[in-house]
């Protein structure tokens, strides 16, 4: 009966995800219906045939969804037949495609991936993981508007995944979209523990938007203060220090930026421009 309601009335355990049959959500029910077989049936020869008629039943039942679950293209062939809004609710529907697609993604197959990323949209066009899996799937392809446009949605319903943060501002940084970048940036940074790479980001886009390096220095002497030997932060702080002419801090700066790295590529030109401070 628990196996015959839950087939009929409940499609996304009995259809969709048709393992749960044999997980431990029904081992009360086998064990419950073994131990009244041999409580109510008297005749030792009668239980042992009840008991070996109901094991047969149940292995017939497991092995031939084990066999055709054991081929891929069967198993992924009746997912697709099976997926029919006539029989399945929005949840079920939602369940399919969602596992479809991580299928096909962990096989790298994207374009797939994808495609049933957006059914599971049609559903629930609000949900913010599937919206950064989408924007993921894209930048993978290759396709930076349609990356943008789903890391977009997902920041505006709210992810609170900083990586959808950061992989939204490299995209529009690709597109040169630098005063999108920045902010994007800034906010993903809102959500997390700041790391000194973090930090020193933020101020170089505001030097490559804005060429504002009064706003963009507190940020990179914060990079500074949250890693001592973080020589970027020392390298950026020095050159906001020069573009406000402050000689003494700049001299200070690019001192310590040469200590860690001598032999930087850029060394010999800062070097230079301390000679002539």
């Amino acid at each position: 009966c628990g196996l015959g309601f839950f087939l009929i009335f409940n499609p996304d355990l009995g259809m969709g995800r048709d393992w749960d049959l044999f997980s431990v959500f029904n081992a009360g029910t086998i064990v419950t219906a073994a131990l009244a077989c041999c409580a109510l049936i008297d005749s030792t020869e009668l239980r042992q045939k009840v008991l070996v008629i109901m094991t047969s039943i149940t292995l017939l039942h497991t092995g031939s969804w084990v066999m055709l679950n054991a081929s891929e293209k069967q198993s992924v062939d009746r997912f697709e037949m099976m997926r029919d809004t006539r029989l399945w609710g929005a949840i079920a529907m939602k369940n399919s495609s969602d596992e479809l697609a991580a299928m096909y993604r962990k096989q790298n197959d994207y374009q797939s991936a994808a495609r049933y990323y957006k059914e599971y949209l049609t559903f629930d066009s609000s949900n913010i993981r599937i919206l950064s899996n989408l924007g993921e799937m894209y930048r993978r392809l290759g396709n930076v508007e349609q990356e943008i446009y789903y890391n977009q949605k997902a920041v505006d319903f709210g992810s609170s995944v900083y990586s959808v943060y950061a992989n939204l501002s490299a995209a529009y940084l690709r597109l040169e979209r630098y005063d999108d970048a920045l902010n994007v940036l800034i906010k993903g940074m809102e959500l997390r523990a700041q790391r000194p790479t973090d930090v020193n980001s933020i101020g170089l886009l505001l030097i490559r938007t804005k060429q504002d390096y009064g706003r963009a220095l507190p940020y990179f002497l914060q990079a500074a203060e949250m890693d001592s030997t973080f020589a970027d932060a020392y390298l950026n702080a020095g050159t906001c220090y020069h573009h406000l002419d402050d000689a003494r801090n700049t001299q200070a700066y690019f001192s310590k930026y040469l200590l860690m790295r001598p032999d930087a590529p850029d060394s010999t030109e800062i070097k230079q421009l301390l000679r002539s401070l």
